[in-house]
């Protein structure tokens, strides 16, 4: 079969190269998915991220090393091909969505643990369930940890990004009011994601709003966590998503809230309960609580355009290949 591997290169056109590879051997709790659409996440291109003098960042560098000899791609949907002996609830022929943890659905073929595969709903296009494991795993997640209420005032910074839209849409799903902050190219997705209100950070200070937040959850901290602290009505909670930035804040955040009602902590997908959070937002996906948001799509053998395009644009949404490798 072939797939998508990380080569040595520091450019996406350098790395990614098509490669011949084995079919994967399957183990008895895994089930093989023909894979017709994979995601596009930010552990898959960190390794080419560059600074304003074109220079690479020391958690690019060390993305860029780590991934070497790796087949990208942690998110997926297609059709299952065969089974492993322990699994049951899965059959050659079901069309299904699937996280593959790290790395190796930028392949025609993938072996995914049974557990982390759930059939696609009928609503969603394949290109549309590959979008949807990794970001709603790690939104529904921050919804989760903080303890998100009906009737809670919640504001989503970086609400229209791969997580940002899917946390708009999970809290709107637990009955809270939705704030959204984004860029004015992005203020409309966010609107159309569930957000009550939103605010353009390009052209309003979202700090000086007005008004106290019962949650915040930061898709894309960029501000001191005393911004956030202060903008949490009192007993609030600020959940910081995803990379190592913010893991930095969260674990400086039960220090700054010591001494007070409100709570700042941290949520990042390799740390998440994958399974059952997949689950969970595959049944809101099915009852239309949830949709994907895909702003573009590429081949499969064009996976090297669509990194240089996440490189170059603030991400709205996920960016989506199309097995083109495979017969259809």
């Amino acid at each position: 079969m072939k797939a998508i591997v990380h080569t040595a290169g520091a450019s996406p056109a350098e790395a990614l190269q098509a490669v011949e590879r084995a079919v994967p051997t399957l183990r008895a709790n895994e089930v093989l998915v023909r894979v017709k659409a994979a995601a596009l996440s930010a552990g898959d291109t960190a390794g080419f991220a560059r600074d304003e003098r074109g220079r690479a960042p020391l958690a690019a560098r060390f993305a860029g090393l780590i991934g070497r000899g790796t087949v990208p791609g942690g998110e997926l949907a297609g059709i299952v091909e065969a089974v492993g002996a322990d699994v049951a609830h899965l059959h050659p022929g079901d069309e299904v969505l699937a996280c593959t943890g790290t790395s190796g659905a930028w392949a025609e073929c993938v072996a995914v643990d049974a557990r982390l595969a759930c059939r696609k709903p009928a609503r969603l296009s394949f290109e549309q369930a590959a979008a949807l494991p990794v970001g709603g795993i790690t939104a529904l997640g921050a919804v989760r940890k903080a303890g998100v209420e009906a009737g809670q005032r919640v504001l989503v910074y970086g609400s229209s990004g791969g997580v940002g839209l899917f946390a708009v849409q999970c809290a709107k799903a637990a009955g809270a009011h939705v704030t959204g902050v984004c860029s004015t190219r992005n203020l409309e997705a966010a609107r159309m994601a569930g957000a009550e209100r939103v605010i353009d950070y390009t052209k309003e200070d979202f700090a000086q709003a007005e008004g106290r937040y019962n949650v915040i959850i930061g898709a894309n901290g960029c501000n001191p966590l005393g911004v956030y602290r202060r903008l949490l009505a009192a007993g609030g909670t600020y959940v910081a998503v995803g990379d190592a930035k913010q893991g930095m804040a969260g674990l400086a955040g039960p220090v700054r809230s010591l001494g007070s009602s409100k709570r700042l902590t941290w949520f990042a997908f390799p740390f998440a309960p994958q399974a059952s959070l997949l689950a969970e937002v595959t049944a809101l996906a099915a009852a239309g609580a949830v949709t994907p948001f895909v702003e573009a799509v590429y081949p499969l053998s064009a996976a090297a355009d669509a990194v240089a395009h996440v490189a170059r644009h603030h991400a709205q949404g996920k960016t989506v290949l199309v097995n083109d490798f495979s017969r259809p």
